[in-house]
């Protein structure tokens, strides 16, 4: 199961707006109105899509992706779907999502007694939690099995939400005392110190996305036997002397 804070609900603009941001990176000149040249459209319309007043249709979406020569922007079967908030707060504890990605390992059990022995949390944890993802509708009762109703959920994202700041403070503490746990050759922990330009931070949360699915899809090929958590942290270490609200427009997409 794999869960994540993706960058919006609508996939497409964004590949389709990291398009337009990497070839302007190329050629500042490059504005809006020739993106839309490009693309077969008309700027006022493009720039209505981008701002998510005006959807594109899958026919719309596969001929602008031949225009660009890029792969299909048509959501695929495959696609992530949304967890809405009040299902994520009954949820936003580390191991529900943990318990979701066990049950399509190898071997499986649904005995709650294995599930909470494997992640290392109390039965009465262990218990609850399924008890409440049946609730939410992510697992279901198959015969004596537990089962997922779907492979790949999602969180919004650049949304203020409580508890998932509450999931990303409990996952980047139990990862921190795992690296005094889990064997080198196990895991891998790496970081980059780096000065940046603030007005492409939107873009690189893009790359990052494609970065996380892409890993998804080639370790989750195959007999999955473990579950694993990925954490990407591309945070400031510098402190802004400006204020939030001036940070805030600093990271915004200048698409015009």
């Amino acid at each position: 199961m794999q869960v994540e804070d993706s960058v919006l609900e609508s996939g497409p603009i964004d590949r389709l707006r990291a398009e337009f941001l990497a070839r302007r990176s190329q050629n500042p000149q490059y504005s809006l109105r020739s993106f839309a040249r490009d693309i077969g459209i008309s700027s006022g319309a493009l720039s209505q899509v981008f701002s998510r007043k005006r959807p594109l249709t899958k026919r719309s979406l596969e001929r602008i992706s031949r225009r660009l020569g890029i792969d299909s922007l048509a959501p695929s079967s495959d696609a992530y779907h949304l967890i809405q908030s009040d299902q994520f707060n009954c949820i936003a504890d580390w191991y529900h999502y943990a318990i979701l990605s066990l049950l399509e390992t190898h071997g499986a059990r649904s005995q709650v007694r294995w599930i909470a022995s494997r992640l290392g949390i109390s039965i009465v944890e262990a218990q609850g939690a399924i008890e409440r993802l049946i609730r939410v509708g992510m697992v279901k009762l198959k015969g004596n099995s537990l089962v997922t109703t779907q492979k790949r959920r999602r969180t919004s994202t650049d949304v203020p939400n409580e508890a998932l700041r509450k999931l990303h403070h409990q996952t980047l503490l139990r990862n921190a005392e795992l690296l005094n746990e889990v064997p080198v050759e196990w895991r891998d922990v790496t970081m980059m110190t780096m000065a940046i330009d603030l007005k492409k931070l939107p873009l690189a949360k893009v790359f990052i996305k494609r970065f996380r699915r892409d890993l998804t899809r080639f370790l989750g090929a195959g007999t999955k036997t473990e579950v694993y958590n990925l954490c990407i942290q591309l945070v400031p270490v510098t402190r802004r002397e400006s204020r939030r609200g001036e940070w805030r427009r600093n990271c915004q997409l200048q698409v015009g």
